[in-house]
């Protein structure tokens, strides 16, 4: 049988090892906050252009590069690269913060950043631009429908899919309507938009993978996967990839819609 004290040394002992884990996951979490943070706040401060010059630059067009204090897209490009041709250095500081409650943003919204801009959407169907320089609210767009995904901003426009089965363009500016189009009634939209060869793409829980022109939000294709669609598409070279709830993955061509494989 095992002495008394020693079962007690061994269970102190057992809880301080629980206790300091538990301590260096809050830390982490904190640190994950804090990155969060630093990516919407300080992404413009930190770079060499000062910040009311890049609120000044001129609007690109859909055929040109985004400029450097973009983000414009999740992982900032068609092929979610997650690069930064920028020197961020090391010495980061909270700059601002903007409280959503009691609304909540979801786990897989990424902050895109554009025109001097900070672009959020909610779990209540609100899209939100925030100063990027001082975390102001510029405006806020009422969709009515979840945003369970990152908008993609281009030109002068912002998009996203909504849980209304809709496809909404908001003008970057003023926050108003640009346009919108409805592709199902029954079944939302859950995935990031990607912007790659002059159009605007995403999938679908209804299992339909489309391409829109972003000028006017014209359909310009549709392929049908027949399973829901959750997860968002990259782009290069002329193709689109994705996957699906079938357990595929599909290559399609830009240019048409079309199975590359």
């Amino acid at each position: 049988m095992p002495r008394p004290y020693l079962c007690k040394k061994a269970i102190k002992f057992w809880r301080e090892k629980k206790l300091i884990k538990l301590n260096k996951t809050r830390a982490s979490l904190r640190r994950g906050l804090s990155s969060f943070v630093l990516i919407t706040a300080t992404a413009l401060s930190s770079l060499h252009t000062p910040v009311h010059q890049a609120q000044a630059v001129r609007l690109h067009s859909l055929n040109e590069a985004p400029r450097a204090t973009d983000w414009p897209q999740v992982q900032g490009n068609p092929q979610r690269t997650g690069l930064s041709p920028e020197t961020l250095g090391t010495n980061f500081k909270v700059i601002w913060t903007h409280p959503f409650q009691p609304e909540k943003i979801y786990p897989q919204v990424q902050g895109i950043v554009s025109q001097g801009k900070v672009f959020i959407g909610t779990e209540m169907g609100n899209l939100y631009a925030l100063n990027a320089a001082t975390g102001a609210q510029a405006w806020k767009f009422a969709a009515g429908s979840p945003i369970l995904a990152s908008v993609a901003a281009v030109a002068d426009k912002v998009m996203f899919g909504a849980m209304d089965g809709t496809v909404y363009a908001i003008d970057a500016n003023t926050g108003a309507q640009a346009w919108k189009t409805q592709v199902s009634t029954r079944l939302g939209l859950s995935t990031s938009p990607v912007i790659a060869d002059g159009k605007l793409m995403l999938g679908g829980r209804n299992g339909m993978f489309y391409a829109f022109d972003p000028a006017n939000g014209n359909k310009l294709w549709e392929y049908r996967v027949g399973a829901p669609i959750l997860q968002t598409a990259a782009a290069n070279n002329g193709r689109v990839y994705f996957g699906a709830m079938n357990m595929s993955v599909y290559a399609l061509n830009t240019a048409n819609g079309t199975l590359a494989w």
